[in-house]
C-alpha cells in the first residue's frame, strides 16, 4: 500500500472486506478471512478525519467500520487458530489504540509464549515483544 495511489488503495480496501466476507460465508472457519477483516475493520475506523473526508469526496467513501468490529473479527480468527501469533498480535494493537492496555498486554504475552507457524508469526511474534518490553518500561 506503501507505493499506490488513493484510487487503488480504495479499490483494495473495498475488495479486501468484499472477498473477506466471502470467504467467511462460504466456509465460516476461515479464520484468516476473520483475521483480514479485523484488520481492515481496524485500519478504516481509524482513517483520520482529512483521509475520510477524501476518500468520501473523490471516491463515495468506504462500507462503516469499527473498532468494535475488528475486536470481535480477531477474537474470532483467534477462537478458529489460537496458535497463530498475528491474530493475537493483532488483537493486542486494537486493544492498545482502545485504550485497553491490559487485555494487551495479555495478547503480547501469548504471542511470547506461542511457537511461530510461519514467517509472518515469526514477524508478528518479534514486533509483539519490542511492544511488550516497551510497555515495561
Amino acid at each position: 500500500f506503501l507505493f499506490v495511489d488513493t484510487r487503488t488503495k480504495v479499490v483494495f480496501s473495498r475488495l479486501i472486506k468484499s472477498e473477506s466476507e466471502r470467504a467467511i460465508a462460504l466456509d465460516p472457519k476461515q479464520d484468516v478471512a476473520y483475521y483480514m477483516l479485523g484488520r481492515w475493520n481496524f485500519g478504516v475506523a481509524n482513517m483520520n478525519f482529512l483521509e475520510r473526508g477524501f476518500v468520501k469526496l473523490v471516491y463515495g467513501g468506504l462500507p462503516p467500520a469499527s473498532n468494535d468490529e475488528a475486536i470481535k473479527d480477531l477474537r474470532q480468527a483467534i477462537v478458529l487458530a489460537p496458535d497463530r501469533i498475528i491474530h493475537h498480535a493483532e488483537l493486542a494493537k486494537v486493544y492498545a489504540a482502545t485504550g485497553q492496555k491490559n487485555l494487551a498486554r495479555q495478547q503480547l504475552e501469548i504471542c511470547a509464549k506461542l511457537k511461530p507457524l510461519d514467517d509472518d508469526d515469526w514477524d508478528a511474534q518479534s514486533e509483539a515483544a519490542k511492544t511488550l518490553a516497551a510497555m515495561k518500561t
